[in-house]
C-alpha cells in the first residue's frame, strides 16, 4: 500500500517538477513578459500605464495602480502574453505606444485623482514603443 502512495505522489508532483524546471517565455529574445522598473530616486514612485495615448489627461490606470516602487529598489511588471505580440497585433493601442507614469507616491496623500490629473503631476512621463523598450533592454531606470 505505501508503494502505491509513493506512486500516486510521484505522478501527481512530476508535472510540477518538469513545469517548474523550463525556462520561462521571457526570457527569449522574441517573447518578453515583463519590463523592469528600477527606482534610483530617494522617495517611492507609483508607477502607472496608460494605453490611451496620445491622450495624457485620461490617465486610465492611475487609480489602478501599477505599482509602487520603494526609493532604491525595483519591480518586475509583467504581462500574460508577449509584449511583442501586443505591440505588432494592436492590443495596445493603434499607435503602439504605452504611456508610463511615474509619481511621486506622497502626491496621493495630499491631492485626489482628478487634481493629480487636471494639473498633471506626474514627476516622468514615457511614451514606450516596441523599439524602446528594445533600446532600453526592457528596463526603466528613474532618474
Amino acid at each position: 500500500m505505501k508503494t502505491v502512495i509513493k506512486i500516486i505522489f510521484i505522478l501527481i508532483l512530476f508535472p510540477f517538477l518538469i513545469s517548474g524546471s523550463c525556462n520561462s517565455a521571457d526570457e527569449s529574445e522574441n517573447c518578453h513578459r515583463r519590463y523592469t522598473f528600477i527606482n534610483n530616486s530617494d522617495r517611492t514612485i507609483r508607477l502607472t500605464v496608460s494605453v490611451s495615448y496620445p491622450d495624457s489627461t485620461l490617465l486610465d490606470g492611475i487609480g489602478g495602480t501599477s505599482g509602487i516602487t520603494p526609493a532604491g529598489e525595483k519591480k518586475d511588471f509583467k504581462t500574460n502574453g508577449c509584449y511583442e505580440y501586443e505591440f505588432e497585433s494592436g492590443l495596445i493601442n493603434k499607435h503602439g505606444v504605452i504611456m508610463i507614469f511615474l509619481f511621486d507616491e506622497d502626491i496621493f496623500k495630499e491631492y485626489t485623482f482628478d487634481e493629480i490629473r487636471k494639473n498633471r503631476m506626474w514627476l516622468k512621463k514615457y511614451d514606450m514603443g516596441f523599439e524602446d523598450f528594445q533600446r532600453m533592454n526592457w528596463t526603466i531606470t528613474y532618474p
